[in-house]
């Protein structure tokens, strides 16, 4: 079974604490038909009811049966959260291009929430090409070529990151830069001795 949560709710207009807008919960079986879902309104007073009649609220009963039996059923439940108002990680990305240093906010915002750790369905971050350099006697440089697959859109961004060069250079401040790119097919020459050209 599966279940997701979809919020679309805006909340920098000035409405209540919590914003206006909408929040459903649809719950599906294995072979990913939709059993039972619970739909949310939000804005005016007038405007915040299950369906203005509150048949809306029924649907909550029938999406907490369906996870009920699964559980009881010793089904293997998903759990899914769809923020609709929220920016891609592609472009939450670009925004985040730039210089820093490893230890701050943005920099956790770049290697954890978009490269490793954000996995919802049809988002891939994987790498497609990697390099190292010696840079002297207390760091090297580390570069990292991501492609991004964030549902129908693709983009590629490199991560340049400053590394200790050993154990002893752990807690020094490291930087760091972010940059998109995109491929380009290189023809590159090279000379062989003569009569070794096959």
């Amino acid at each position: 079974m599966k279940i997701v949560e979809t919020h679309d709710i805006h909340e920098n207009d000035g409405y209540e604490d919590s914003g206006k807008g909408t929040l459903t919960i649809k719950a599906y079986n294995n072979e990913g038909d939709k059993v039972a879902s619970a739909w949310v309104a939000a804005g005016e007073p007038e405007d915040a009811v299950f369906f203005r009649d509150l048949a809306g609220a029924y649907g909550i009963i029938d999406v907490v049966k369906a996870a009920y039996k699964a559980g009881k059923d010793g089904v293997d439940v998903e759990f899914e959260f769809v923020d609709e108002q929220a920016p891609s990680v592609i472009e939450r990305l670009r925004r985040l291009c730039g210089d820093g240093d490893t230890d701050d906010e943005k920099f956790e915002e770049i290697y954890e929430d978009c490269l490793h750790l954000y996995t919802p369905s049809g988002f891939i971050a994987s790498v497609v090409d990697s390099s190292f350099e010696e840079g002297g006697r207390w760091s090297n440089y580390e570069t990292t070529v991501y492609e991004v697959i964030d549902g129908e859109e693709t983009a590629y961004f490199e991560v340049e990151r400053e590394v200790p060069a050993t154990e002893s250079q752990e807690d020094m401040d490291c930087s760091y830069s972010l940059r998109e790119v995109v491929p380009k097919e290189v023809t590159q020459t090279i000379y062989v001795q003569k009569g070794s050209e096959d």
